[in-house]
């Protein structure tokens, strides 16, 4: 006798079991709290469009958040190791942490005092991140003949090393939209993201929700 086939089915298996009750107790967290979802989806999205607008300002801001990640984070590092016990870390380590601390805040003061050539570094880090992903694509695609959408990897990273030589060529203004660009462009897929689902979780009935418990009863005895 053939056994339905289902999203939820475990088929007797402890594994497939854990893995719907771990899907049905994501369904009931998005009916539950959609309306957060799709407020914080909506700020998303009209965060990543006003930073494609403004795209030098969201650059600049992201360059003043992470200076401010870099200084607080050596300070804490500087500072941890007098409130630490003593016997609890050795002394190298404690010296290394301390020296590591300090370097992270020397490091921050100098982004701070150098915001050019700042951007210029992190622009050329991106061209190069997106440059090696680019290439690790196509590469892919030349050794894994049955790769599912050969063509398509193919594409994108060929468009990818475009995109990377472009921020070179358009260099120094690609620095002061790069990051912008991709911090709007990520806020916006994720807001959209978060949006799609809070409608999914408003569209859930009471019959889906009771649906679903009766499903986690089943794999919850199955996982007895």
């Amino acid at each position: 006798m053939t056994t339905e086939s289902t999203p939820l089915h475990s088929n007797g298996e402890s594994e497939d079991a854990a893995y719907s009750l771990l899907y049905l107790d994501t369904i009931d967290e998005i009916q539950e709290n959609w309306k957060w979802i799709l407020t914080v989806g909506i700020l998303n999205l009209f965060t990543g469009l006003a930073c494609l607008i403004c795209p030098w300002l969201a650059t600049q801001v992201s360059e003043l958040m992470l200076v401010g990640v870099i200084f607080f984070s050596g300070v804490l590092n500087a500072t941890a190791v007098c409130f630490r016990n003593s016997e609890s870390l050795s002394t190298v380590y404690r010296n290394h942490i301390f020296l590591l601390g300090i370097g992270q805040i020397v490091l921050a003061v100098i982004m701070f005092n150098h915001p050019n050539t700042t951007l210029t570094i992190l622009t050329l880090m991106v061209a190069i991140i997106f440059m090696g992903i680019g290439s690790l694509q196509m590469a892919a695609t030349r050794e894994q003949h049955n790769l599912a959408a050969r063509g398509l990897l193919f594409l994108s990273g060929g468009l990818t090393i475009l995109l990377s030589v472009g921020i070179l060529i358009f260099m120094p203004i690609s620095r002061w939209i790069t990051i912008g660009v991709l911090i709007g462009t990520n806020l916006i897929n994720l807001g959209s993201t978060r949006i799609i689902l809070a409608f999914y979780g408003r569209s859930l009935s009471k019959d889906d929700r009771a649906t679903n418990e009766q499903w986690r009863y089943y794999m919850e005895a199955n996982l007895s």
